[in-house]
């Protein structure tokens, strides 16, 4: 963790899609490129990738466009290297206060379940905290965190202007997302503008294409889950060019035998922190319910 807060010390590209886990995903938005430089932005915004990555990223996204969008684009980078700095580089004591949470995925209903343990301890350091977060999570992967940030500036009142949250990404204790709450007030008084906001909050995702054919098999396999969770694709086109895409699976319970995880939007079922770009492949013929996709006339 040395140095983290500094975004240029991390290897920057110009490839956004470059950070798509899933391979077939990847070469399929490398080729037919089909986001503008604000959807490139929320897509680097949604990514399973730490805030150092992303703010490289989009120092790196701020170098193409019209002078306006690199303003803007550069404007989102400062928001990262702001709270970077206030993270690791604090000027007034800060102390990092650990919520931890379990993830479960829930086979029965196609979901993400969070169990959470509430205050598992107070630091001083963003090192102190990764090694609590270590220590509460005992080498499992299934484990996350919400951190609340406390400012105690000397001789006044104590704050808690913003948090974040830490993910396993890779094998590392990452910061993955900012809370900003209501964070952008003093960043208005720095002169951030109000479309900078607007854009940082809009994490409902935009819908976008996906290059597998009605009826095909899909696995998820999220970076918690023990086995891969398998289902059938529907996707539908609108008359307007909105996309959806729902992933079909046996569901006994409901009177139609299925249910389906949502694919449409950037976060799988629209509320995760985990992306449909990244953790969706195409199954073998012969993994999952093979009798499954026989229900389907697509």
């Amino acid at each position: 963790m040395d140095a983290k807060g500094d975004a240029l010390e991390i290897p920057a590209t110009d490839d956004v899609y470059s950070i798509i886990r899933s391979l077939e995903i990847r070469e399929y938005y490398r080729r037919e490129d089909p986001f503008g430089i604000f959807e490139k932005e929320q897509f680097i915004l949604h990514s399973y990738i730490s805030i150092q990555q992303k703010a490289a990223m989009l120092a790196q996204l701020a170098k193409t466009g019209t002078e306006k969008e690199r303003r803007k684009i550069s404007e989102m980078c400062r928001v990262f290297c702001d709270y970077m700095e206030r993270i690791y580089h604090p000027a007034v004591r800060t102390v990092f206060l650990l919520e931890s949470s379990r993830l479960i995925w829930d086979g029965e209903k196609g979901s993400i379940d969070t169990m959470k343990y509430g205050l598992e301890g107070a630091y001083e350091t963003v090192d102190e905290l990764i090694a609590g977060m270590e220590d509460c999570c005992c080498g499992e992967e299934d484990y996350c965190a919400d951190v609340v940030v406390l400012e105690v500036p000397q001789g006044k009142k104590a704050t808690t202007p913003f948090g974040f949250s830490l993910y396993l990404i890779d094998g590392k204790w990452e910061i993955k997302d900012l809370h900003l709450g209501y964070g952008f007030e003093k960043l208005r008084e720095k002169g951030f503008h109000k479309d900078t906001e607007e854009r940082f909050r809009d994490y409902c995702g935009g819908r976008h294409p996906l290059p597998f054919e009605n009826g095909c098999r899909l696995k998820l396999q999220l970076p918690f889950m023990a086995e891969p969770f398998y289902g059938t694709l529907k996707s539908e086109l609108d008359g307007v060019g909105t996309w959806y895409h729902f992933l079909y699976y046996r569901d006994e319970s409901l009177d139609c035998g299925m249910a389906y995880v949502e694919l449409s939007t950037w976060e799988i079922n629209q509320v995760s922190d985990y992306s449909s770009f990244d953790w969706i492949e195409r199954a073998d013929i012969e993994e999952g319910d093979r009798e499954f996709p026989k229900l389907f006339h697509w």
